[in-house]
């Protein structure tokens, strides 16, 4: 086979890149205690993948391991709880459209039956 000068030919090799942060046993340790801990964030993650192995990962690199195991990391819901007053409103107006829209004193689902036609 001839060559031309100057042209290398080079294998193809696969991307190396720089060298993984995690081992296979850690990235399985995080996907276990996301499962466990469902509203944990990355950052509580790496606390404690540092804290059970020794091993230090950014948030990010959490959030990218888990997102391999098709898990992702959540940021918890930030509300306010509804005080007893607002509860009780709540739950009267809740008990009072259980049955759906009501017009006139009657309910929305009754007055579009054939019946009532």
């Amino acid at each position: 086979m001839e060559t031309v000068p100057g042209y290398q030919m080079h294998r193809e090799k696969a991307w190396e890149g720089c060298p993984r942060a995690t081992t296979a046993t850690e990235d399985r340790y995080l996907s276990i205690i996301a499962r466990r801990n469902r509203g944990a964030t990355s950052s509580q993650l790496s606390h404690d993948l540092y804290a059970a192995t020794g091993t230090r990962v950014s948030r990010v690199t959490v959030s990218k391991r888990l997102r391999e195991t098709v898990l992702f990391a959540r940021r918890p819901a930030v509300c306010v709880p509804l005080t007893s007053t607002n509860r009780r409103v709540h739950l009267a107006w809740c008990r009072e459209h259980r049955d759906g829209i009501w017009i006139n004193g009657r309910p929305f689902s009754s007055l579009m039956s054939p019946s009532s036609a």
